[in-house]
């Protein structure tokens, strides 16, 4: 694909997102310069920040958002095994975690290459995203403050 086709379909997503997102009334900030969105939304306890990217060179889009904890040292190893089995059950999108710092991000990804998404796929990741986010910080937000032990989120997830 040349530089102009990449450059022209990098647009056109972008645009669609931002169609799709006031088709359903979402308010949002745009950065067109860099061809990515930021807003919010509420779930049914943590409030969640999402990054919207539209990535020209890779012909690729992403819904990405920072879980607002920071995850003490003590007890990221516990972390990184609930997030091993979090991701193992998920369709669409998967948890990053930096084990250094103790960030928690939640991604979901799709190609370009080739393909227009409609605006309802564009709303199918944001409320994918958003979906699996709540569904999932506050158990994660407990066991980062060991209020839930790493057995009984295994045991959840296993009962899913």
């Amino acid at each position: 694909m040349t530089d102009k086709a990449k450059k022209a379909a990098a647009q056109k997503a972008y645009q669609t997102l931002c169609d799709a997102l006031d088709a359903n009334d979402w308010k949002y900030q745009k950065h067109p310069e860099n061809l990515f969105v930021t807003c919010g939304a509420r779930g049914d306890d943590l409030p969640m920040d999402l990054v919207i990217v539209v990535f020209e060179e890779n012909q690729a889009v992403q819904v990405r958002s920072r879980l607002p904890m920071k995850v003490p040292e003590e007890k990221r190893a516990e972390m990184a095994v609930a997030l091993a089995v979090a991701n193992y059950g998920l369709v669409h999108g998967c948890f990053d975690f930096d084990f250094s710092e103790g960030d928690i991000n939640f991604r979901i990804t799709n190609a370009l290459h080739g393909c227009v998404l409609s605006q309802e796929a564009w709303m199918y990741l944001v409320y994918c995203a958003c979906s699996t986010i709540d569904d999932y910080n506050d158990k994660l937000l407990m066991l980062s403050k060991g209020m839930l032990t790493l057995e009984k989120f295994v045991e959840m997830e296993n009962q899913k």
